[in-house]
């Protein structure tokens, strides 16, 4: 048991020296960007930002694993907005639907008369 805690700690020293400051500053930007465009959709009406926000954070998911170039990162950013505004058109649509359908229902409740 000692000797896998020792190779834990030994793999984890290797990987805090092997890791680059400069590349977790740029994931943490990420996160910044997607959580003030997550916040800032508190602000504005509409769910536009939450899925430019959502957009963000899996970009800096991407930037803390894997070391890209920020044109690459960019791109890929472009690529999750394409990819999560349908996303958000169609899941905007059916929720549409169903407060509809639940004002509907509520609507045609009978009222309780109890004194």
């Amino acid at each position: 048991m000692l000797m896998i805690w020792q190779l834990a700690m030994r793999e984890l020293k290797g990987w805090c020296e092997r890791a680059n400051p400069r590349r977790l500053a740029v994931s943490w930007t990420w996160f910044a960007l997607g959580a003030c465009l997550i916040c800032g959709r508190a602000l504005r009406p509409g769910r536009f930002a939450l899925w430019l926000g959502f957009a963000a954070a899996l970009v800096g998911i991407i930037a803390s694993v894997a070391r890209w170039p920020w044109p690459a990162e960019a791109a890929a950013f472009a690529a999750f907005t394409a990819v999560l505004i349908p996303v958000w058109r169609v899941t905007s649509e059916k929720l549409e639907i169903l407060r509809a359908k639940w004002a509907g229902h509520r609507r045609h409740r009978p009222q309780s008369t109890s004194r």
